[in-house]
């Protein structure tokens, strides 16, 4: 992240929004929708009614064991250890790219101006590093 990019003060908004996702609904409309008019004998202010899969599938059992609850958690886990090997093939290309500086400084620092990171620059002109 780049701490010179401004963040337009929309933390605040975050937070509001996630602190309304708490409240009770006010109105009948508020609990109305797709989900109480198909299955209507689901209490939807019940912890289990959270578990949308599990309530549409049928499964009775504990949602927390079962199988949407453990592949998520299963994704979590290797979502971790994807961020592990991301960072043990990145820690060596920083070292890398320090080098380069090192050897090459300021044409270096021209192609980094010129050559966008991650994603493709379309319609850049042509011959232009």
């Amino acid at each position: 992240m780049n701490p010179d990019l401004p963040d337009y003060g929309l933390w605040p908004l975050v937070f509001i929004i996630f602190a309304f996702s708490f409240t009770n609904p006010k109105t009948a409309r508020d609990c109305a929708g797709w989900l109480s008019s198909r299955y209507p004998g689901i209490d939807r202010f019940a912890h289990h009614s959270g578990h949308l899969f599990e309530m549409v599938f049928g499964w009775k059992d504990s949602p927390h064991f079962g199988p949407f609850y453990l592949l998520s958690t299963v994704f979590i886990f290797g979502g971790f250890g994807l961020l592990a090997s991301a960072w043990r093939a990145l820690y060596p290309a920083q070292r890398e790219e320090r080098e380069a500086r090192a050897e090459f400084g300021g044409t270096y620092l021209r192609y980094v101006e010129n050559t966008r990171a991650f994603l493709p620059r379309f319609g850049a002109a042509p011959g232009r590093v």
